[in-house]
């Protein structure tokens, strides 16, 4: 049961990763992105493990394409900010 589990956390976190942070990524501006974040694959390591972590909230932004949308603007407005 536990392996289940562990199934449903990793491939969470990787569409996670995939559907969630890289598409924030890609709405920031290529400049602006350099200066916030110098380690990109590093941020999606760190990224990947709290989506680890919180895979039952993060499997909502994961499925539901409105929450999805909510969270990248969320997101992205967040790291605009000067």
């Amino acid at each position: 049961m536990l392996s289940y589990y562990l199934v449903f956390c990793a491939t969470t976190a990787i569409m996670a990763v995939f559907s969630l942070y890289n598409e924030v990524l890609l709405k920031l501006d290529n400049g602006k992105a350099e200066n916030i974040i110098k380690n990109k694959n590093l941020s999606r390591l760190v990224f990947f493990l709290l989506a680890l972590v919180a895979a039952p909230i993060v499997i909502f932004a994961v499925i539901f394409p409105s929450v999805k949308e909510r969270f990248i603007g969320a997101m992205g407005e967040e790291l605009n900010k000067d």
